[in-house]
């Protein structure tokens, strides 16, 4: 503002972001499903924009690597994925500078013919639920763990795994209820020093091992409230320093 005597005066400067008015999703694969492989993943990106054409959609795993670029519709892409997780996203840009960054995509390759192991991701959720694991659901050649303070419920569906770890360096939880858990192999609870493992069982849930150790070297406990619990083998704080506890209500 300058003044009739000649002074000035400027008032201070105001940012101004303009943003672009589009949107970006990843509308296959969907989000959290297990992929087998060898295989090819599709991956396609839905692009909406009023203000500008789409000039490149960048394809990205673990939201750093680009792996694809698309200049032209339709934005799919056919990638060739091995064993693990693939965390997958795509970076959208118009003719104006505008970019947006679609949300991230977890798909879970794994090959139907190898065993692994998968880890409980922490918190309360369903054993079927592939996102509560670190590489998808257990399946009868696996071994799972659970553990990091974890609470794994099975319920309609059941489980199955190989050998079952609950409560490994901390503490673990698994609740069947009304549901079959079957464990070909091992079942032990409280495997460390610092593991606390505890399993129960009610709902007339069924729960089958061929050896259940409650409190391998660290602390086990097994509530079961009603349904069965069968085993070849069943040790109880077999280990000098372990501690476990088997309760029938």
């Amino acid at each position: 503002v300058e003044f009739v005597d000649g002074g000035q005066v400027a008032s201070r400067p105001v940012s101004v972001r303009v943003d672009t008015r589009m949107t970006a999703a990843i509308t296959t694969p969907t989000n959290g499903i297990a992929f087998p492989v060898p295989g090819t993943l599709v991956i396609t990106v839905g692009v909406t924009n009023v203000d500008a054409p789409v000039v490149k959609v960048e394809f990205l795993r673990d939201g750093t690597e680009r792996f694809g670029t698309l200049t032209n519709p339709p934005y799919v892409w056919r990638l060739a994925v091995g064993a693990g997780p693939q965390n997958l996203s795509a970076r959208v840009t118009d003719a104006l500078g505008g970019v947006r960054v679609t949300e991230t995509v977890r798909v879970t390759a794994y090959n139907p013919s190898t065993p692994q192991t998968t880890q409980w991701r922490g918190g309360t959720n369903a054993w079927s639920l592939p996102l509560a694991w670190s590489v998808g659901v257990p399946r009868a050649q696996d071994r799972g763990i659970i553990d990091s303070n974890g609470w794994a419920l099975v319920g309609v569906g059941g489980g199955v795994v190989s050998n079952l770890v609950v409560g490994s360096g901390s503490s673990g939880r698994l609740t069947v209820d009304a549901a079959t858990l079957r464990v070909g192999k091992s079942m032990l609870l409280g495997e460390g020093a610092t593991g606390a493992g505890e399993l129960e069982v009610r709902g007339e849930g069924t729960v089958t091992a061929a050896s259940l150790n409650v409190g391998g070297n660290g602390v086990g406990k097994v509530v079961q409230r009603d349904g069965s619990v069968t085993a070849n083998e069943l040790l109880i704080a077999a280990n000098a320093g372990s501690q476990g506890s088997y309760t029938l209500l």
